[in-house]
């Protein structure tokens, strides 16, 4: 049985918009959802400047209520991913995309469009994602006439890269806001409510982050579907036959430092997923299947394919294995990271190192995991192995350096 065939909700079911917010680093995106954060009441506290460095290292997810224009209706619940902007996290940013109907991409009006911006606009065009344009910090600049001047610098800079905006004929949106002064801020969401055409999705949620806890695994999910505690389901690696299934123990609402447990989550809604399930990755896709018996089933059948493609794809030289050229050195890594997201990033960095120094070093993984510390198991295997241990925000014991000779920065 294919987990495609399966299907356990209404896919029309009418959901809230989400929305990713992206842009390069120290673009002004997390001070723009700290002040829709603001000005919606939100109770989060500021995420500006509270992260390591004052960039965002990682993915969040939270709901804000959109005010309307008539005065008789209910407000519009408006789902929205932060993302991080630095070049390491370029998959965390496909992650979200794939999630969202609507990216708003921020474009610090000062800077223009920068490394990242182009990185951005590449695969919103690939996707055929719908954007808006934010140009922010319009605050820091002086006068209405060199604002418009550099509005039209950055219009200029996207049509270099088959980007028309309207103030050139085109269909893309252009914003100045301001997250200190608020300006903009009603014009940006009453834009993003214009798109309030939510498409179906195939899978019952988006996995945006996996942490152990001591409960056990939690995933951070943005629902597209109905979800309810209790429900078997089937975790898909996109662009593989990787399958693993279990099942959802607990939904909880994250908000104020406390954990609220749900008797179910809404489409679109961004929740908490506690579960027995390992080795989750950001972007994998949560289908919920009718039993346990249906999940497995399903999962076998993945790793016969696996097995199938081992064996076809026998020869292939990828950077885990280990190469014959003498002239070519071989490090084993042990990867580790309290976060699956930031996991990805530090794999996306020694590829990257990789593919640049192909002639000269060949990185070999032989151990990569989530968790916050270094366990006695992985000293054992990195002393055995001869290798190098490549943690981030990771505790390690003072005695190792002690007890095997090893430098630790």
């Amino acid at each position: 049985m294919d987990v495609n065939e399966i299907d356990g909700s209404d896919d029309n079911l009418m959901r809230p918009l989400v929305i990713s917010i992206m842009g390069h680093v120290d673009h002004g995106k997390t001070t723009l959802l700290d002040a829709l954060r603001k000005k919606s009441d939100h109770p989060e506290r500021p995420v500006a400047g509270s992260e390591a460095g004052g960039i965002t290292q990682t993915m969040s997810a939270f709901q804000l209520p959109v005010k309307q224009n008539d005065i008789n209706e209910n407000d519009q619940l408006i789902t929205v991913l932060d993302t991080p902007g630095h070049a390491a996290f370029s998959e965390m940013r496909r992650v979200c995309q794939s999630a969202s109907d609507l990216v708003v991409l921020c474009i610090d009006i000062n800077q223009g469009v920068a490394d990242q911006t182009v990185e951005i606009l590449k695969y919103l065009k690939e996707s055929n994602c719908q954007f808006i344009v934010a140009l922010t910090k319009c605050d820091k600049v002086g006068t209405k006439r060199e604002r418009d001047n550099l509005a039209d610098i950055v219009t200029t800079q996207l049509s270099t890269h088959d980007i028309v905006t309207e103030s050139y004929g085109g269909e893309i949106q252009v914003v100045p806001v301001s997250s200190i002064s608020g300006e903009g801020l009603d014009l940006l969401l009453s834009s993003a409510q214009d798109f309030y055409e939510p498409q179906p999705k195939s899978s019952t949620a988006t996995v945006l982050n996996s942490v152990s806890t001591d409960r056990g695994r939690v995933l951070s999910i943005v629902a597209h579907q109905e979800i309810k505690p209790g429900s078997y389901f089937v975790l898909e690696t996109p662009d593989s036959n990787l399958k693993k299934y279990g099942k959802i123990r607990a939904l909880l609402r994250s908000g104020n430092g406390e954990r609220e447990t749900l008797e179910h989550a809404d489409p679109s809604c961004p929740v908490l997923v506690l579960t027995d399930v390992v080795n989750a990755q950001a972007g994998d896709l949560l289908r919920v299947v009718g039993d346990e018996n249906t999940a497995r089933e399903i999962v076998e059948r993945s790793q016969e394919l696996d097995i199938f493609d081992e064996y076809t794809n026998e020869g292939e030289i990828s950077y885990n294995n280990k190469v014959d050229d003498v002239n070519v050195i071989s490090i084993p890594l042990l990867l580790k990271s309290p976060t699956s997201a930031s996991l990805s990033a530090l794999r996306a960095v020694i590829e990257s190192l990789q593919h640049s120094n192909a002639n000269l070093i060949q990185f070999n993984i032989i151990h990569s995991e989530v968790g916050t510390s270094m366990t006695q198991k992985e000293q054992i295997v990195l002393k055995e192995s001869g290798g190098m241990f490549i943690g981030f925000d990771i505790n390690v014991p003072k005695r190792i350096s002690k007890n095997f000779g090893y430098q630790v920065s």
